[in-house]
C-alpha cells in the first residue's frame, strides 16, 4: 500500500496541514483566534508581540502564508512597540519566510536577513533562518546560497551545545 503524496500549493512545496491551512476545505486555523480581549494593542507588551509570533508560526506550518504574513506583519508591529528584540527577530523571520512562499522571494529573503541579524544568540530562532533562508534560496534555484545558509545551521547547533554543557 502506498502513502498517498501530500498536496502541493501554487508554489510547488507544502507543509503537511492539519486542517488550518487556506487550501481546499480548510477550516479557520490559529489566525481565527481574537486575540484583543487577552492581549490588547494598549499598552504595548512583550507577551502579545511573543503570542502573535508563534502564531504566525502555526499559519506557515499549516501552510496559511497569508495568514502567517499578516501574522508576523502584527508581530513586528508589537515587538517594535513594546521593544522586544527576541520577538522582533523571531517575527522577521516567519515574516520574510512567508514574503518569500508567496512570491516576493527577494524581499522574503532581505526580511529573513534582518530577521537573522537579531537572533544572534537565539539558537531556536538563528537555526529556523537560516533553515528557511535555505529553503527559499534553494526554491530560488541558488543552490550554493542555500548550502551556505544551511551549513550556518551547524555552527549554531555546535554553539548551542558548546554553550549548554559549559554551563549545566
Amino acid at each position: 500500500m502506498s502513502t498517498p503524496e501530500p498536496p502541493v500549493g501554487d508554489s510547488g512545496w507544502s507543509w503537511p496541514s492539519d486542517g488550518g491551512g487556506s487550501g481546499a476545505g480548510a477550516t479557520p486555523g490559529p489566525a481565527a483566534v481574537p486575540l484583543s480581549p487577552l492581549l490588547p494593542e494598549d499598552p504595548p507588551s512583550a507577551a502579545r508581540a511573543r503570542v502573535l509570533s508563534v502564531l504566525a508560526q502555526l499559519d506557515i506550518h499549516g501552510d496559511d502564508m497569508p495568514s502567517a504574513v499578516r501574522d508576523a506583519e502584527r508581530a513586528v508591529a508589537a515587538a517594535l512597540a513594546a521593544g522586544e528584540t527576541r520577538s522582533l527577530a523571531d517575527a522577521r523571520v516567519t515574516l520574510g519566510a512567508g514574503t518569500a512562499y508567496l512570491g516576493e522571494a527577494e524581499r522574503g529573503l532581505e526580511i529573513m536577513r534582518e530577521g537573522l541579524a537579531g537572533a544572534e544568540g537565539n539558537a531556536y530562532t538563528e537555526v529556523r533562518g537560516y533553515a528557511n533562508l535555505a529553503d527559499a534560496l534553494g526554491l530560488m534555484g541558488r543552490h550554493e546560497e542555500a548550502v551556505e545558509a544551511a551549513t550556518m545551521v551547524f555552527g549554531v547547533a555546535a554553539r548551542s551545545v558548546t554553550l549548554f554543557t559549559v554551563t549545566v
